[in-house]
């Protein structure tokens, strides 16, 4: 047998408020996986809106990754075709959206909290 591949550091993005306030969420990933796991710090969204997690790749146009649901422990599936290109340095970020997320694509809502991803 060849030598074993080394498992790849999970990746961490703490999501601050975008005054630059407190913590309000927080990604892990391990990467190669199918989960993203989202934790919820602080964060009030209002009746009728929901949470929309976002992947901004090198500057490129933010992507949704999904709704997420009201909880403070959150499991999102992850798309095959993200899986290889989430890295350390990525930023993600959260909005609020009306129910069931951005009709568009883009977010619509305001950017509730922003993030950049590193290796722990």
């Amino acid at each position: 047998p060849g030598p074993a591949i080394e498992p790849l550091p999970p990746i961490v993005a703490p999501m601050q408020a975008t005054d630059g306030g407190e913590v309000r969420f927080v990604a892990l990933y391990q990467p190669g996986s199918d989960e993203i796991r989202i934790s919820k710090v602080k964060a009030e969204k209002g009746a009728g809106r929901d949470y929309e997690l976002w992947l901004v790749d090198d500057g490129a146009k933010p992507v949704s990754m999904g709704v997420l649901p009201d909880q403070s422990e959150v499991r999102l599936k992850v798309k095959p075709e993200f899986i290889t290109k989430i890295n350390a340095g990525d930023a993600f970020a959260v909005s609020v959206e009306a129910t069931g997320g951005s009709p568009t694509g883009e977010a619509q809502g305001p950017i509730i909290a922003v993030g950049v991803s590193k290796a722990i």
